[in-house]
């Protein structure tokens, strides 16, 4: 499991491309839709009795817990498709290396990804509109485990998918 990771972080280092995409989309993101419900706020669009201000607060927190899901999908996948295009998927099935480990170093790597890509814009929203989801606490680490189990399953049956479409 060590030596996969190892390798899937070798090739993630070798691309600067790639680890500047895992942080540009979220971070577009974002501040799109920051700057927007700041605007609206302003505006006195969202200020309508009813507490249109108090939902449009939550729209940051939505937009990152979204993306913690996304990037959680994507981490697993991304390193399976690697190692079709690679043409390597099959000397890692011939090698002692057991499904469920190649599953771990999966799962390890997504969060791997999730850690490069979500950081830095949690820290964005931190700076910009003054919003912390690490302030949410124990609520925040009950929408992260499931999060991150909903899109690791989500990508174990795309992983499957592709691996019968590559047969």
């Amino acid at each position: 499991v060590g030596a996969m990771v190892l390798r899937y972080s070798y090739l993630l280092r070798s691309s600067h491309l790639r680890i500047l995409d895992m942080v540009y989309w979220p971070a577009v993101q974002l501040l799109t839709w920051g700057f927007l419900q700041t605007y609206l706020l302003r505006a006195g669009a969202l200020n309508a009795p009813g507490g249109g201000a108090q939902a449009a607060g939550t729209l940051i927190g939505a937009i990152l817990l979204w993306d913690i899901l996304l990037r959680g999908q994507q981490g697993f996948c991304f390193s399976f498709i690697e190692e079709m295009w690679s043409r390597n998927l099959p000397n890692i099935l011939m090698s002692p290396l057991r499904p469920t480990e190649f599953i771990v170093s999966l799962v390890l790597m997504s969060l791997i990804r999730l850690a490069l890509g979500v950081l830095p814009v949690t820290l964005l929203a931190i700076f910009f509109f003054g919003f912390n989801l690490w302030a949410l606490g124990v609520a925040f680490g009950a929408f992260f485990i499931v999060l991150m189990l909903f899109a690791w399953s989500i990508g174990l049956l795309r992983v499957l998918f592709d691996a019968l479409l590559a047969r």
